[in-house]
């Protein structure tokens, strides 16, 4: 990017995303692979997480029928949300809210 004069681009963070929200993954495994990526690639995490949950799988395999025929029809975990209301959606959609505000912050 500087070889063409425009400025370096700035990480925000690593995402950890799709992350098991098994308790002994989240209490062993987890701590000890974000001390990784910080240590060893020297690349600053964000705070948010992305929990690997059925209802994010669920909201892009979302289908609707036209004529007979299924056709895909993906939605955002918000959208999702209006249509299918559940704990577990309402988690879903908390994580990504949590996620913009912490982009949010950050870019300002």
């Amino acid at each position: 990017r500087e070889s063409i004069t425009l400025p370096p681009l700035v990480t925000l963070g690593v995402l950890p995303s799709k992350i098991s929200t098994n308790s002994q993954y989240l209490k062993y495994t987890f701590p000890k692979q974000k001390g990784v990526v910080s240590e060893r690639y020297n690349l600053p995490l964000m705070e948010s997480i992305i929990y690997e949950r059925t209802p994010l799988s669920a909201s892009l395999n979302h289908i609707k029928e036209e004529n007979d025929v299924e056709i895909p029809a993906p939605k955002s975990i918000f959208e999702f949300c209006e249509i299918k209301s559940s704990p577990s959606v309402e988690q879903s959609a908390e994580d990504f809210e949590i996620l913009a505000n912490e982009i949010m912050k950050k870019i300002k």
